[in-house]
């Protein structure tokens, strides 16, 4: 049996005051007629955005942003486009998202034969997150979890390892937040990290070095074999607020086995620009948007930011994490 959340086998959802379904993610209030299958659901009044489905035509899509060309039989083509009328993202074998230009309202148009996992995947991922940021909203590309009393969070490229980090610091017991996208807020006390989504993405050799069967979680798409895994059982426990972020690590592994984990400050300014590099989506930071992520990224270099280098494999995970905790130097409750 499939561990992960089923649409067709899912709790009724709660509502909102329109009807449509109320869930939360990223850090925001939710109102959807998609029905999410690995979102918290919840009744909202006044929800930040709304997703619905499109009937007619989309406006002109504008200026190319961004284009990722199909690169093989299990890659797709993706489009992300921008004019006055907002960011148009189509994604070839699942359908085409118009994000209205203040980032509140989300229209799709699917394909007949689109996966509903898949529209799922890119529903909350790039889509919501193109939004909050069309709302103003600070969205850092890492993953979080709650040490001590605090949020920690490691940000890194794809394809680095800070999902399988976060992945086992998690079952090793601390509280999670976010995989890939940290919402971030600024309050009178310093910078909080805001729940986001409540799952993990692993490839199958992760999820197979954690203990676990890959068969046993569906696919995050239904071209790639990466796992999608909700927090719960043998995953750890979600957070139960948002929480005072205490500190970043910058993951940058290495490939010498010899050599063991090494922590260096970051200085103000290299803080600032590194933390702007791994805003979410940064390539598509331009404009307002550009000079709004450089503001935040300058405010949050006043929390502690760290690189952490290490030999990067499953074996040195333990190490990892024992050292993280340490450079720390926070109370943490045995699991």
């Amino acid at each position: 049996m499939l561990r992960d959340g089923d649409p067709n086998t899912a709790s009724p959802p709660t509502t909102t005051r329109s009807g449509h379904r109320g869930y939360r993610a990223l850090g925001m209030e939710i109102a959807s007629d998609f029905c999410f299958s690995s979102l918290p659901q919840l009744d909202c009044d006044q929800p930040a955005m709304t997703i619905l489905a499109r009937c007619g035509a989309f406006p002109a899509p504008g200026r190319r942003l961004r284009h990722v060309p199909a690169d093989g039989p299990n890659d797709i083509d993706i489009q992300v486009f921008e004019n006055a009328d907002g960011v148009q993202y189509w994604v070839d074998r699942v359908g085409k998202f118009w994000i209205e230009a203040r980032g509140t309202r989300v229209w799709y148009s699917l394909r007949a034969d689109a996966d509903h996992g898949d529209v799922e995947h890119f529903l909350v991922g790039p889509i919501l997150g193109l939004a909050a940021q069309l709302q103003g909203r600070v969205l850092l590309h890492a993953g979080a979890v709650q040490i001590g009393g605090v949020a920690v969070a490691f940000s890194a490229p794809h394809g680095y390892g800070k999902s399988t980090l976060v992945a086992s610091l998690a079952r090793s017991g601390m509280p999670f937040l976010t995989d890939d996208v940290l919402p971030l807020q600024t309050t009178g006390s310093g910078i909080r990290a805001c729940l986001s989504l409540p799952r993990i993405k692993l490839w199958e050799d992760s999820v197979a070095a954690l203990g676990e069967t890959r068969v046993a979680y569906r696919r995050v798409v239904s071209w790639l074999d990466k796992r999608r895994v909700t927090i719960g059982e043998n995953w750890g426990t979600v957070a139960r607020s948002d929480l005072p972020l205490a500190a970043i690590y910058l993951l940058a592994p290495h490939l010498d086995p010899g050599r063991g984990v090494e922590f260096a400050e970051l200085t103000p300014s290299a803080a600032t620009l590194a933390l702007m590099a791994n805003m979410y989506m940064a390539e598509m930071l331009e404009g307002e948007r550009a000079r709004h992520a450089l503001r935040a990224a300058a405010a949050t270099a006043s929390v502690r930011l760290r690189r952490v280098s290490y030999h990067r494999a499953y074996e040195t995970l333990p190490a990892l994490k024992a050292a993280i905790i340490a450079d720390l130097g926070v109370a943490v409750a045995a699991p």
